[in-house]
């Protein structure tokens, strides 16, 4: 278990400077340990690159994330004596990307505590749940959103395109190295570019599909009685609006992924889908079987029916059942769409020959066997 945050900054005159924590004081952490974490980081680098490591120093179990050269922070992590630290890999560099990206004005002390509870509940969820959390992120949506549009874009372009989109800083190297781990993107050097590339290899679609099993269910009088035909009355209108507003406003979709990526993402809201997808059940069972205080729970219950993705009906008995009513879920495709968009591209000029011939490359080194 997770016992202490800490972000420290590396200083040419004086060396490491621990910069913030959660909690406040950490207890061992001393100048000759950070010192050693961040020689351990560049230790016979002659460019120091992000960087993970796990190590034992003064009796303290540590996990750290160094943002590289570009950064000059490393974001470390003490754990209990018997905690594997290697398993907090991917979350440490997760919560080290959102500091990263947020050191202006030290904006990020006001998130510590956050970002701690975070961490602590990150090794707890799936893969789909950790690329929302990921892809959440405005820095990181606005990247995959440029990429989708022209498939491969100079590291240079990106950084400007992130900046005049959300507003905020961008370390546009920590930014990508998740969505490379991802699987998503692939970043190359291209012969006569004055900065890397980025490619994208995988296309991902936060949306909603039906609940299958409850419609199942509702179609052979499983339900509730007097549940099942209102229920599919009110998914096929939901689903068939859904479906206009797919089709027809790229606006909508960008709106609307935030929902669903939250959907996803938040344990508390996850938990309560999860149970949901087999079953239509009264609330009062939903704060029984989800592990979370009552007030946050109806609290989510509440977002999602906001955000429909539940629905109340009542039963023959007027007794309310909550049902699913879209089911989050991530798409990843393989973006075969982009080579007309990369061809066309290259027939207008829009792109060196050689950025195009490269991009091609990739997509073929990275076109999935069996889709």
């Amino acid at each position: 278990m997770p016992k202490a945050l800490a972000v420290v900054r590396w200083d040419d005159r004086v060396g490491t400077v621990i910069e913030g924590s959660y909690p406040k004081n950490v207890k061992g952490l001393t100048p000759e340990v950070t010192m050693k974490v961040y020689g351990t980081h560049t230790l016979g680098k002659e460019i120091p690159t992000p960087d993970f490591l796990v190590a034992r120093l003064e009796n303290l179990n540590i996990a750290s994330f160094y943002g590289g050269l570009s950064v000059q922070y490393f974001v470390l992590l003490i754990l209990d004596p018997d905690e594997k630290s290697d398993l907090y890999e991917d979350p440490l560099m997760e919560i080290a990307f959102r500091v990263f990206e947020n050191l202006e004005g030290k904006k990020y002390k006001a998130d510590l505590e956050e970002l701690f509870e975070y961490l602590k509940r990150y090794t707890n969820m799936n893969e789909e749940q950790r690329l929302a959390l990921f892809i959440s992120d405005p820095n990181r949506y606005a990247i995959i959103e440029r990429l989708v549009v022209d498939g491969s874009v100079t590291k240079g372009e990106l950084e400007e395109y992130v900046k005049k989109k959300t507003g905020r800083a961008v370390e546009i190297d920590v930014s990508l190295a998740q969505l490379v781990k991802f699987g998503l993107v692939s970043t190359e050097w291209v012969e006569g570019l004055a900065s890397e590339c980025a490619f994208l290899t995988r296309d991902v679609f936060p949306m909603r599909k039906p609940a299958m099993n409850i419609i199942e269910k509702a179609k052979g009088n499983l339900l509730p009685k007097g549940v099942a035909s209102v229920y599919l009355s009110e998914v096929r209108e939901f689903f068939r609006d859904y479906g206009q507003k797919l089709s027809g406003s790229l606006e909508w979709i960008n709106q609307d992924a935030p929902l669903v990526l939250w959907a996803i993402k938040d344990l508390v809201v996850s938990d309560i889908v999860s149970i949901l997808r087999n079953d239509a059940l009264k609330v009062d069972d939903i704060l029984k079987r989800i592990k979370a205080p009552a007030k946050e729970v109806s609290k989510a219950i509440s977002q999602l029916l906001n955000a429909e993705f539940l629905t109340v009906l009542p039963d023959s008995d007027s007794v309310d059942y909550a049902l699913l009513k879209s089911e989050p879920r991530i798409l990843s495709t393989f973006p075969d769409y982009i080579v007309n968009t990369v061809l066309d591209h290259y027939n207008n000029g829009l792109v060196p020959p050689a950025q195009v011939t490269r991009y091609l490359n990739v997509l073929k080194d990275n076109y999935p066997k069996g889709e």
